[in-house]
């Protein structure tokens, strides 16, 4: 009698057969075998995917919209398309009662003037460094073609700062928890009134910040200075509360304050000692009078802060406004080197 076979197909499937004499219980002689059917030989495999880049959570600052990140006031592409290009998500707020977002009735809303803004940013002169401007595209004052078309982007703010950061925290506390960012945590990329956002944010749930980009961030710490020397950001960073060890609660009587950094025990930002931070300082811009003071008030405060003045990379000439000047997109590759540089 022939031996009765199984044949197991590994690409169909599978069935035992029991031999023809099961069912009468003989012993009949059997055996198996095995067929494979259906395989080829194996595609390269590719390479994983890169790790996603980091989410950039664009923060303009005071006077302006989103829109001064999305093109420069002579028509060049602006920082917002510069992050898309390289493969980041950007996300671009407008600020609490400004452009997109709505304004209530009532609320206390100033402006620049046109004089202003050529004084401080534009065509500068104040301060020493400001003789060495020439970045901006344009003569920089009113009349000028691309200074007028910068100053009609230009917008009414809020005039209570201290009412505006608390805002802006509760609104980008939610926006950094909520499913538009999930878990993979945002770069803050801030500019001037908007490092006091990005500090406080960071401080409120630094889990979900992985950087800190700031552009000359409001500063120095405590007062004023180049036009003023008033008290300001009561906080040293900021002008509401922030998180420091030992614990504060009057930051007037518990900080002794010295122009120069001095040794010794000090009020530590836990919070933030594990959040990377860029500073950004430009040759030309009043920030060059004293961004010093701000990075030694955070290294004091056990902040991990890079210092970049353009200065020192070659980037000439620049003043406040450097996003949107003539180089633009040359000061983007050093912060975006810095970005992709994060472990």
């Amino acid at each position: 009698m022939r031996p009765a076979r199984i044949l197991y197909l590994a690409a169909l499937p599978l069935a035992l057969a029991a031999s023809p004499d099961a069912d009468t219980g003989a012993d009949t002689p059997h055996y198996c075998s095995y067929i494979y059917v259906g395989a080829s030989y194996p595609l390269p495999v590719p390479p994983p995917p890169p790790p996603p880049l980091a989410p950039i959570l664009l923060l303009h600052g005071n006077a302006q919209t989103g829109t001064n990140f999305l093109t420069t006031p002579n028509g060049r592409s602006g920082w917002a398309s510069h992050f898309l290009s390289a493969g980041h998500t950007v996300i671009l707020p407008d600020q609490t009662f400004r452009g997109r977002s709505p304004t209530p009735s009532g609320c206390w809303l100033v402006e620049y003037s046109a004089e202003f803004i050529a004084r401080q940013f534009t065509a500068p002169r104040g301060w020493p460094q400001a003789q060495l401007h020439t970045q901006w595209p344009g003569a920089g004052t009113p009349g000028d073609e691309v200074f007028d078309r910068y100053y009609k982007s230009t917008v009414p703010f809020e005039g209570n700062g201290t009412l505006q950061q608390e805002r802006m925290r509760e609104v980008l506390l939610e926006l950094v928890t909520g499913e538009e960012v999930g878990d993979s945590g945002v770069v803050v990329v801030a500019h001037l009134q908007a490092g006091l956002f990005a500090w406080a944010l960071a401080d409120a749930v630094p889990g979900r910040v992985r950087a800190l980009v700031v552009l000359e961030p409001s500063g120095p710490p405590f007062r004023e200075r180049v036009r003023s020397t008033a008290p300001a950001r009561r906080w040293g960073a900021t002008d509401i509360p922030l998180v420091y060890e030992p614990h504060v609660v009057d930051p007037e009587t518990e900080f002794k304050l010295l122009l120069v950094a001095a040794g010794g025990a000090v009020r530590a930002l836990k919070r933030l000692s594990d959040v990377p931070v860029l500073l950004v300082t430009a040759e030309a811009s009043y920030h060059a009078v004293y961004d010093h003071c701000t990075v030694a008030f955070l290294r004091q405060a056990g902040v991990k802060v890079e210092w970049m003045k353009l200065l020192e990379k070659g980037q000439r000439g620049n003043g406040h406004m450097f996003f949107m000047e003539k180089d633009s997109r040359e000061v983007w590759k050093l912060v975006e080197e810095w970005i992709t540089g994060l472990k």
